[in-house]
């Protein structure tokens, strides 16, 4: 990668000044890329944009594998400069399918026309996946469809389920690898004699063109006993595995996961690792090898991991029984094994004492995602955060996860953080936790790190209600939050309720220190000048260089400031 860098105030002037000149001698911007090639398009509709020398990058889920939520390098967008008047759309990408993998972005590559550009990548329900210009309203640099001849993406109607639809094809966040420019990504596919195919595909960024060994087909087995095993071998089902939560990156090693299409069995929750050089597969864990379900799909999260490479994930309903190696319902920390096909053990874990009950009325534990909470001073120096849909947050000591006890929950804390269910991850930022469920405000919780205690009554929420309108799949809004260090802090998040109605998503910004100042909303402004794509659930906003990014139905709308 190369690029020109220079100091936030240079850069303001020259981006300002930029933006004056043409607007000065009466002229319009013109793309510098275009003489890109291959499908997708852009519409503008919002203010001057003005090519910029980006310095961040949002290589995966949530933006660290702490899945921290913070963007902590935002130092154009302010409480101040976030508002109707000054901020809105600035252009939309359009694509060949729904956007349910957050997008990512790659600052300062080096295309083909010899320059550095930030690239906007986009991956899409029907299989394809795109590199965008970040800054500007121009084509792709590259698409390319991860179909091989005679595939189409996965009619839902072939799995049984309307939870994604019409096509299923790349549900789960992509993972970036900075440093060889290599983005890593699962498409599932279905040939027109019922075969399904989940493939892990390596692509270069600069060229759209695959990485040697890649793809490669998706196919663990593991020993077991469940109803769906073959003599004692339980092995993947290409067509009931969804690859839903976000992909992850560490130690030279692509960790991927899978739960279900809308509960509907066989299904297990299985994490498999694959050499990030090679393709080839490492390790592999199921979470239910002698009994049935327990998804790992944490409302489209990925698996974590601390900084002694620990990892975890958390599983969904099923069936829990340490004695028959089932941990369904349950925060896992996960050791690599040397055990046969690469298996993994289990290190530590919590149940929480209600798991049966739980999933027996799909309440299950293991809704969110794991948030790694910064080293602390006390007693419990690392924590973790999850939830389970009955609206419980759980404080996790991850040295000692507290395991299962029929009559306790063995943890640090826990409480009730929204109204009603919730189904999304969370953000923790300046010793607050930021929650939003069904039918529930955006509530701030603060933390103590001296006692190492939540206050249970939000400090803040917002005035703003994200409704679910009756099946309550969209279970909230994911919030993430953009500041400079501590300070400058917006709270942003994707109001995904007129999903159940096919409407446009809603962006809404928040000042952070205080919910019930909303600062933005993509309604304000006249004529439906802001308006993003059509919802669609699980979304989270990306905050990136003065922009942000929501991915919808068949597009991604672009937001910045309206005058650089």
């Amino acid at each position: 990668m190369t690029g020109y860098f220079l100091t936030d105030r240079v850069k303001r002037n020259l981006v300002v000044f930029l933006s004056v000149v043409p607007l000065m001698f009466g002229l319009t911007q013109c793309s510098s890329n275009s003489s890109t090639t291959n499908a997708g398009s852009t519409t503008s509709t919002g203010g001057t944009i003005v090519p910029d020398p980006d310095t961040v990058s949002v290589t995966t889920y949530h933006y660290d594998n702490s899945r921290s939520g913070i963007q902590p390098q935002e130092t154009a967008l302010t409480p101040t400069n976030v508002n109707s008047s000054t901020f809105g759309k600035l252009f939309s990408v359009t694509v060949d399918g729904l956007v349910n993998a957050q997008p990512l972005i790659a600052a300062n590559i080096t295309m083909s026309d010899g320059q550095p550009h930030t690239l906007l990548l986009v991956a899409t329900e029907n299989d394809s996946v795109y590199a965008f210009n970040a800054d500007t309203s121009a084509k792709a640099f590259w698409q390319r469809s991860l179909l091989q001849s005679g595939e189409t993406a996965v009619p839902y109607a072939a799995i049984g389920t309307t939870d994604i639809n019409p096509v299923i094809g790349i549900v789960g966040t992509p993972v970036l690898d900075a440093t060889t420019n290599l983005l890593y990504v699962v498409a599932k596919s279905y040939t027109a004699s019922g075969t399904f195919i989940q493939r892990l595909h390596a692509i270069n960024i600069q060229t759209g063109a695959e990485a040697p060994n890649s793809p490669v087909t998706i196919n663990p087995s593991i020993a077991g006993n469940a109803s769906d095993a073959v003599n004692g071998q339980l092995s993947f089902n290409a067509k009931m595995e969804n690859q839903r939560p976000a992909l992850a990156l560490n130690q030279g090693t692509v960790w991927v996961g899978w739960a279900s299409h809308g509960d509907l069995p066989p299904y297990h929750g299985w994490l498999v690792g694959y050499d990030s050089s090679t393709l080839a597969q490492t390790y592999v864990f199921n979470d239910t090898p002698n009994g049935k379900l327990g998804g790992i799909w944490m409302s489209a999260g990925g698996p974590a991991f601390d900084s002694s490479g620990n990892l975890f994930v958390m599983s969904g309903n099923g069936d829990f029984s340490e004695a028959s190696n089932n941990y369904s319902s349950s925060a896992l920390r996960l050791t690599p094994g040397t055990g046969p096909n690469g298996s993994m053990t289990v290190a530590d874990y919590f149940t929480p004492f209600n798991q049966a009950s739980l999933s027996s009325y799909d309440s299950d534990f293991g809704v969110s995602g794991a948030l790694l909470l910064p080293d602390q001073a006390g007693p419990y120096p690392h924590l973790l955060i999850t939830s389970d849909k009955t609206s419980t947050v759980y404080v996790i000591n991850r040295d000692n996860m507290g395991k299962y006890s029929s009559t306790a929950n063995h943890v640090v804390q826990s409480f009730s953080g929204s109204d009603h269910y919730l189904k999304q991850d969370f953000v923790f930022f300046n010793n607050t936790l930021y929650v939003s469920g069904d039918s529930s405000p955006m509530n701030a919780y603060p933390f103590n790190p001296t006692t190492e205690q939540f206050q249970t009554t939000p400090s803040s929420s917002t005035s703003t209600i994200f409704t679910c309108l009756g099946s309550c799949w969209v279970g909230g809004s994911a919030p993430t939050i953009s500041a400079n260090g501590s300070a400058n802090a917006v709270l942003w998040t994707v109001d995904n309720s007129p999903a159940l109605v096919s409407g446009a998503a809603v962006l809404r910004a928040y000042d952070a220190s205080n919910l019930s100042a909303e600062l933005y909303d993509s309604t304000q402004a006249a004529s439906n000048r802001d308006q993003a794509a059509n919802a669609v659930k699980f979304t989270t906003p990306v905050v990136a260089n003065g922009h942000v990014y929501v991915g919808g139905v068949n597009a991604v709308t672009v937001y910045g400031l309206l005058s650089q």
